[in-house]
């Protein structure tokens, strides 16, 4: 399993070639794709924000019918904590819901499927992988 971040759902939406073959690669190879309640949050602001957001509430319900939602949860806020922490420190500290999503992630032990890659390059315990 892996998990989609918000960048490449919008691209695979605005039919980035790039975008839409990485997500074929892993549906042609069983891998079952998740995304976070926090990377479903950013995709309703961006819809809500659009000039075409009814075409792009039809978009995200079919979307969503073929993802799985990786909720926030008491253990992914202990490993939100930490991880705050040890950015804060080295001077290094990223959004807040990039530190969310990169929790969640590190909580279900899977890999986050991002091209913002030096967002989440000081998280040691973070497997990413660019698309």
């Amino acid at each position: 399993m892996v998990v989609l971040d918000t960048d490449i759902i919008i691209q695979s939406w605005k039919e980035n070639e790039e975008a839409i073959n990485k997500i074929d690669y892993f549906i042609e190879n069983k891998i079952y794709l998740e995304i976070t309640i926090i990377n479903l949050l950013e995709l309703y602001r961006g819809i809500y924000l659009s000039t075409q957001c009814e075409k792009n509430l039809k978009i995200i319900k079919e979307f969503l019918e073929y993802v799985d939602i990786l909720s926030l949860t008491e253990e992914s806020c202990k490993i939100y904590g930490k991880i705050y922490k040890d950015l804060k420190e080295t001077g290094k500290l990223i959004n807040d819901f990039d530190l969310i999503i990169a929790a969640i992630v590190i909580q279900n032990n899977t890999s986050l499927i991002t091209r913002n890659i030096k967002h989440f390059e000081n998280i040691k315990e973070l497997k990413v992988e660019s698309w």
